[in-house]
């Protein structure tokens, strides 16, 4: 069975496990990848940018915010985007980073529902539709 893949829209969602693994396969094959959506993990950032759009939750308590921080700044560094403030990031929202030579961004949120784990796929109102856009790019 063959499939028709449009070789320059290949995107890749990963959480957890799949969020680090999704992130080193774009360093080694960034030429493949369009973008990436890594969810509640880590690393990132190799010699040449992918389009990236970093998803964590602030009280996750498996892996740590510190690690979709870093892989963030991993990203934005090799997309050569200009500064930012990351206490500018709106909480339970998605930003884009400014100057970039491809498309950064970053959905920091807070888990606040009773009885939901904190390592968990992102329950603000407008993290589905800033996914969306952003595989529509």
């Amino acid at each position: 069975q063959s499939f028709c893949v449009d070789k320059e829209k290949t995107f890749l969602i990963g959480f957890s496990n799949g969020s680090f693994f999704i992130n080193e396969l774009a360093k080694i094959r960034s030429e493949k990848i369009a973008g990436i959506i890594p969810i509640a993990g880590g690393g990132g950032g190799g010699t040449k940018p992918v389009s990236a759009l970093v998803i964590h939750s602030q009280n996750d308590g498996t892996v740590g915010y510190g690690s979709g921080v870093g892989s963030l700044e991993a990203w934005a560094q090799s997309a050569k985007c200009s500064a930012y403030d990351l206490s500018k990031f709106p909480l339970d929202d998605c930003s884009f980073l400014d100057s970039c030579e491809k498309t950064v961004g970053f959905c920091p949120w807070h888990q606040t529902q009773a009885g939901q784990g904190t390592h968990d796929w992102p329950r603000f109102k407008t993290a589905n539709g800033f996914i969306a856009n952003f595989l529509m790019q």
